[in-house]
């Protein structure tokens, strides 16, 4: 009879450690950890290298015991980055433009909050648009955008039909939703925001790209009502003050935005969201996290409509859920105009102004805005 050997479980031990270096690599990714070092012996995997924090350490080692095959983990994992080193992502925040981070916060305000989110909403968006246009302009607009953004608009290949033909912006907007697996408002709503800031980025070519676009695809490109929402102009109204006008739809949003802001967190009560809004009498509460970053934009009606379920849940309501979730952002040096139009387009009465890196520093209303203009129309 011949005898089948078994051979040991931990007798291959490069094998071992490399199944255990692709478990952690999407972990690594996720939690934007520096690589660490992986070595396997007898079934016995060692970790070495260093994390940012506790949590993530005990991620990395939870992820290496759930590998088949290993029998222990012997963690030399240290909690704190040594001078000099850095997270995978700070080097690549270093060298993203000024531009990218515009159309990041764009996408957020449409809902997409985590930096991959974004880049799959704006690659669809300005990937189909680019396809739409000529090679001509295309080639021009392309040619005057940053690295970063030429590599999300470029046309895009994965199209299985051809967008040349589109001249709607109901078409256009059908086909980013389909491609962002999205629906059709908030497609229309993202090129809504995306598209004035390749245009601005890029003046001198905005007039070739318009003139080789139909009619309402001008118009979207222009950052012009669309035609489904175009009212006729009253015949008596009195001509308006142009020169204050313009100089305030110039001012930048920060001489205009509220910084004493009431906010939440995402752990508070529905109960505790109506008594910092009546205490504070305010309409608007944003729901902010630890790190600054706004999850929601809560309003007196969202809330007022859902006490009554408050009341049976026990203010168990999540307030990341209600209210308008991943909430328009703009910068603080955005001019008036822009951030009106981007409000106005977003269907939305109250925006959120962020830093570069996203956190909270300001609110700004339709109410301010309507006070300004005022104002400027009395000459005050």
């Amino acid at each position: 009879m011949t005898e089948i050997l078994h051979r040991p479980q931990w007798e291959d031990d490069g094998i071992l450690a490399d199944r255990v270096r692709s478990e952690l690599g999407p972990v690594l990714k996720r939690l934007d950890q520096p690589r660490v070092h992986v070595m396997a012996s007898r079934g016995v995997v060692a970790l070495h290298g260093d994390v940012s924090d506790a949590p993530a350490k005990v991620a990395i080692e939870s992820a290496a015991r759930r590998v088949v095959g290993v029998s222990s983990v012997r963690s030399h994992l240290l909690v704190g980055l040594k001078p000099g080193e850095m997270t995978p992502s700070a080097g690549h925040l270093r060298e993203r433009s000024r531009l990218i981070q515009q159309l990041q916060h764009a996408a957020a305000g449409c809902g997409y909050a985590t930096a991959s989110e974004a880049r799959y909403a704006l690659r669809a968006a300005l990937g189909v648009f680019s396809a739409r246009l000529p090679a001509l302009p295309r080639r021009r607009v392309l040619d005057h955008l940053p690295d970063d953004v030429r590599r999300l608009a470029l046309p895009a290949h994965w199209l299985t039909t051809d967008v040349r033909g589109i001249s709607s912006e109901h078409d256009l907007a059908q086909t980013v939703a389909v491609a962002m697996h999205a629906d059709r408002a908030h497609a229309d709503r993202l090129l809504r925001l995306v598209l004035p800031l390749l245009r601005d980025h890029a003046p001198e070519d905005a007039e070739t790209v318009a003139r080789s676009l139909p009619p309402e695809l001008r118009a979207l490109w222009l950052g012009e009502p669309s035609f489904a929402d175009r009212r006729p102009a009253l015949g008596n109204a009195r001509p308006a003050r142009r020169r204050d006008r313009s100089a305030l739809l110039d001012l930048p949003v920060s001489t205009l935005m509220s910084r004493d802001i009431v906010r939440a967190t995402p752990r508070s009560s529905l109960f505790d969201a109506f008594e910092l809004m009546a205490r504070a009498h305010v309409h608007h509460l944003p729901v902010v996290r630890a790190d600054g970053r706004c999850v929601a934009l809560l309003d007196a009606v969202s809330v007022a409509q859902r006490l009554p379920e408050a009341w049976v849940t026990r203010g168990g309501v999540g307030l990341h859920q209600l209210g308008e979730v991943g909430p328009l952002s703009v910068l603080p040096d955005q001019p008036l105009g822009k951030v009106a139009a981007a409000m106005d387009a977003a269907g939305v009465d109250a925006c959120c102004v962020v830093d570069v890196h996203g956190r909270l520093i300001g609110l700004v209303t339709a109410r301010d805005l309507i006070a300004a203009l005022a104002r400027a129309a009395s000459g005050d």
